[in-house]
């Protein structure tokens, strides 16, 4: 290259170089200026001006640097801007100090402005504000203090706001409306004199990272914001409202600290299908989070506790999700929900708080599932006219009132709860209508275990009741429920079931074993039926009835009571006392004190350390059937009573009667047809039964049994002694003899079927019988042996006649349509001259496929049932229910 063309090149490079430089060269600034030419703009002094906005800026591609030096305006009433951004793009506001003017910095139709690392504090209005559509807003790392609105923008568009300090501002720290795609993060925006932050009709937000204290009204408020929404891990604490959302829907308010804000923690009103997870909100003074008028809304894994007032609020509000929040130490209830529906409430530890861990008021048809709800001053879980909830698989224990508490509710479910180690009650039942309380744990509480009170249809069922201060289960004026397979034992100071001022209730197959006071108590109450239950080892009575009329204890264990009767029954009347199996009591089997109309019939009382039965001041009692045995000291002891009938009893003690120094006169046995008197025998063979002849073989004594002045058996059945002829032994009598049908599988049951008398009623019952035994006899026959009865009480007289007798009385609705049962009970003969007690094994059902599925199921068993055994009819064979 030559050393000219060096030259020419050399020269062209420096005048290209000195006019890009002339070009952009940074321009000073030192008073108040209008920028209408990119570039780079400076200050180099502070300027103060009296009027008119101190730089303009009305072109695109400005960087404007204040290098840390201010304007102001020395106007005390001049509302201007310091810098003021019209119509321009891609502007850098940076490094000023902006007081005292009217509006620090304003955006006006203006994209990709970025205002960084500026003071701007202490102007008559905004901080920095826009009013125009304007996009691309860039506001980070300034400090905006002392003005009276922080920041307030309108009509924007993909603004973020970052690393900012807003604090005491006069009026909001962050204002926005209408505006869209924000971005709020990481700036510290406190102590202004109203809100932190307040977004109104604006759509996608995302609030990140800020810390937000100590604002006067909320720490964030919202109003009708749309889109995505995202307010995360922010710290508002100290606040009016923390965050406040109304109108707002598909918010997510994930992992923020709220905390000791004056008001609700969280408060969304009128929102819908909000995520409120992952949140701290504690130590507020009103609620940690409360939501009113909102649906499908899920609040999930907070820790929610001391709160002044409740820890979740749920208000108007259906159909959301309330997960896996710890909600203690509240000042009110940890969890509140008034006036909602079809609410799931799951997996949440409500304690310690100072009235109820999970309280519902006015609100139906929710769940209340796997909480634990314990050691609340009132109670764990309390429903108030609430109706078709569910409470199952909670913890509510050590709480100060009850663990469950359901009041003026109905149809409600609650299933496999631990109520234990209340100070009152472990479920509490007031003024409800058919609610179900099953499979439930309800031990060790101070006062009951569950408790009904006003209370109607309800059904209780399996429940575990032990070790309570006082009854295990209580009714209290509480009508038409079932008490079914509870096990109500161990209770430290009354009895296992209370039942008073209560009516037409069915209490069956509970066990009430071991109680301190009685197993069953019955006061004031009338038509109920109380049977199948096993009631053992209580220190007082097995069961006491006192001032209750027209009742049913049928087939119920009441033995080996430690201090007391198996029975006490006074001041009652028209009670039947049947099937029940009352032995080796301390004092007596039956106690009756001023009682009358009672039939005490089919009874075992034996071997009770004094009396089989007692009767004081009673009169016009029906006592018939009774085996009375082996009693200590006698078999009847009667005290200034009269007017009873007796007989078609046996009696078999070495005392069988005593009376007392007055008693009137009594009646010992009824006609020859009817059965006449009552067995008299002693251990040692010694009884008038066994001593007297029959020398007519009519089956009783020739003379009469005179017991004392007026009270005579005149009827006195007589003990055949005889042996069974011996039957021969050989293969044609054994065909002869075991005439039942060979689908019975077991030998044994195929033994008992041809060994008992098979009775029917309808044709169709006749042809059931005739494929259970070749011979059979309508119900016309008279039974005094081993019988099967075959059909329900409305086509058989026999069934009829013995079917109140069964624990499980048959009828059109029970066992119900196509259902059948199978039940045996041991009667006492009335009329053979020979001792015995023989079965009636009932086979019959609702309607006849029911009676027939009953057959069907007995032909497959091995031998007879000790309980009754319910069976279907489904698909052509009988099914067990």
């Amino acid at each position: 290259m030559d050393k000219n063309y060096k030259i020419t090149f050399f020269m062209l490079l420096l005048v290209t170089m000195l006019a890009v430089n002339a070009t952009y060269a940074d321009t000073a600034i030192n008073g108040q200026y209008t920028i209408n030419t990119p570039g780079k703009y400076y200050l180099t002094d502070n300027i103060t001006v009296s009027s008119g906005n101190v730089i303009n800026i009305q072109c695109n591609d400005v960087i404007l640097d204040g290098k840390g030096f201010t304007i102001n305006d020395s106007s005390t009433t001049t509302v201007n801007y310091g810098i003021d951004i019209s119509n321009a793009n891609n502007v850098t506001i940076k490094n000023f100090n902006i007081s005292n003017v009217g509006r620090g910095i304003g955006i006006g139709n203006s994209n990709n402005v970025t205002i960084i690392n500026n003071n701007v504090s202490s102007n008559k209005e905004y901080g920095i504000h826009s009013s125009d559509d304007s996009n691309g807003l860039i506001i980070t790392n300034n400090t905006i203090s002392l003005n009276k609105y922080g920041i307030d923008l309108q009509t924007l568009d993909n603004t973020t706001i970052t690393n900012n300090t807003i604090v005491s501002n006069i009026d909001r720290g962050i204002g926005l409306y209408h505006v869209y795609n924000t971005k709020i993060m990481d700036n510290n925006v406190s102590l202004n004199k109203n809100y932190g932050i307040l977004l109104a009709e604006i759509t996608n937000i995302s609030i990140i990272n800020n810390t937000i204290n100590s604002n006067t009204e909320s720490g964030i408020q919202m109003y009708k914001v749309a889109g995505i929404i995202n307010i995360i891990n922010n710290t508002v604490t100290s606040n009016k409202y923390g965050i406040y959302l109304q109108n707002i829907d598909n918010a997510n308010i994930i992992n923020n600290t709220v905390t000791s804000n004056n008001y609700h923690g969280i408060y969304n009103y009128n929102s819908n299908n909000n995520s409120i997870t992952n949140n701290n909100v504690s130590l507020n003074t009103q609620c940690g989070i409360r939501i009113d008028n909102c649906d499908n809304n899920t609040i999930i894994n907070n820790t929610v506790n001391s709160n002044d007032y409740h820890g979740i609020y749920a208000r108007i509000s259906n159909n959301n999700t309330i997960i896996n929040n710890t909600a203690n130490s509240n000042n009110f209830n940890g969890i509140y929900i008034y006036k909602t529906r079809v609410n799931t409430v799951l997996d949440n530890d409500a304690s310690l708080n100072y009235y109820n861990g999970i309280y519902l008021e006015y609100s139906n048809n929710n769940s209340i599932i796997n909480n634990n709800a314990s050691l609340n001053t009132q109670c764990g879980i309390r429903i108030d006219n609430c109706d078709n909830s569910t409470i199952i698989n909670n913890t509510v224990t050590s709480n100060n009132y009850h663990g469950i508490y359901a009041r003026i509710s109905n149809n409600n479910t609650i299933i496999n709860n631990t109520a234990n180690s209340n100070i009152q009650y472990g479920i509490y039942i007031y003024k409800t209508r058919v609610n179900t309380v099953l499979d439930n744990n309800a031990s060790l509480n101070y006062d009951n275990g569950i408790y009904l009170e006003d209370s109607t249809t309800a059904t209780l069922t399996n429940n575990t009741v032990y070790s309570n201060g006082e009854e295990g289960i209580k009714l209290f004026s509480s009508h038409n429920n079932t008490i079914k397979y509870n096990n109500a034992s161990l209770n430290y100071d009354e009895q296992g079931i209370y039942i008073s001022n209560s009516w037409n209730n069915t209490i069956i197959n509970n066990t009430a074993n071991s109680n301190q006071e009685e197993g069953i108590y019955l006061t004031s109450s009338s038509n109920n039926i109380i049977a199948n239950n096993t009631v053992c080892f209580n220190e007082d009575e097995g069961i006491h009835i006192s001032n209750s009329h027209n009742n049913t204890f049928i087939n119920n264990n009441i033995s080996l009571t430690k201090y007391d009767r198996g029975i006490y029954i006074s001041n009652s009347w028209n009670n039947t006392i049947a099937n029940n199996t009352m032995n080796s009591n301390d004092f007596s089997g039956i106690h009756g004190d001023r009682c009358y109309n009672n039939t005490i019939a089919n009874n075992t009382m034996n071997s009770n350390g004094e009396k089989g039965i007692l009767l004081e001041n009673c009169g016009n009692n029906t006592i018939i059937n009774n085996i009375i045995s082996l009693n200590i000291d006698n078999g009847i002891y009667l005290i200034n009573s009269n007017n009873n009938s007796i007989y078609n009893n046996i009696f078999n003690n070495t005392e069988n009667i005593k009376t007392g120094i007055v008693v009137g006169l009594n009646y010992w046995n009824t006609t020859k047809e009817n059965g006449g008197g009552n067995y008299w025998f002693t251990p040692n063979g010694t009884g008038f039964s066994e001593t007297n002849a029959d020398t007519n073989n009519d089956g009783f004594c020739d003379e009469p049994y005179n017991i004392s002045k007026g009270n005579i058996d005149y009827l006195p059945k007589y003990l055949k002694k005889e042996e069974p002829t011996p039957t021969k032994d050989n293969n044609n009598n054994r065909r002869r003899t075991i005439d039942a049908s060979d689908s019975i599988e077991s030998k044994s049951l195929r033994r008992t079927v041809s060994d008992s008398t098979v009775v029917y009623g309808s044709n169709f019952d006749k042809q059931l019988a005739n494929s259970l035994k070749e011979n059979t006899y309508s119900d016309d026959t008279e039974i005094d042996g081993d019988t099967i009865i075959l059909g329900g009480p409305v086509s058989n007289r026999i069934a009829n006649q013995y079917n109140d007798r069964f624990s499980i009385p048959v009828t059109n609705d029970n066992p119900g349509t196509n259902r059948g049962i199978i039940q045996v009970i041991s009667i006492p003969s009335g009329s053979s001259s020979i001792v015995q007690s023989y079965k009636l094994i009932y086979i019959a059902g609702s309607d006849r496929l029911g009676t027939e599925a009953a057959l069907k199921y007995f032909e497959t068993l091995t031998e007879l049932p000790d309980e009754p055994i319910t069976v279907e009819w489904v698909d052509g064979k009988p099914v067990l229910v």
